[in-house]
């Protein structure tokens, strides 16, 4: 197990997020509550959206777990190799990716080359697992 996960496995991780239109919605506020909570013993936390993920980084001394939720239904936690190489970017320690078959999208129709996977999942899934890789430190 990587050195970063294995700590996390008997500890407290604390999701900071607040959504669109709530009182707390601010990227200030989630890294106030984001170090509020690493002082009282959190080993991590986790925060959506870029600027949140960017912010709460900078402010605890606990690797920080980023995702993007975009969009309301479906895959929507960090859906794209896009929106996780932005998490990524923004200096999160983790990545939460929401990975679910690739059936379920509409996708191009599948070939026998790629293993009767979409066509380009092969290199999607090998850019996917170069981001997987755990930043250390």
């Amino acid at each position: 197990m990587h050195s970063l996960i294995e700590p996390l496995r008997s500890g407290l991780i604390v999701s900071c997020q607040a959504y669109p239109g709530e009182p707390l919605r601010h990227p200030e506020t989630m890294a106030q509550v984001a170090a509020a909570v690493t002082e009282g013993g959190a080993l991590a936390v986790r925060a959506q959206g870029l600027a949140d993920v960017q912010l709460v980084s900078t402010r605890v001394d606990v690797p920080t777990i980023g995702i993007w939720k975009d969009g309301k239904s479906g895959v929507f936690i960090t859906p794209t190799l896009r929106h996780a190489q932005a998490v990524i970017a923004t200096g999160a320690a983790l990545l939460v990716l929401v990975m679910v078959p690739l059936r379920v999208r509409a996708q191009p129709p599948c070939d026998r080359a790629c293993g009767g996977m979409p066509t380009g999942t092969s290199q999607i899934l090998e850019s996917a697992r170069g981001l997987l890789l755990l930043r250390s430190g």
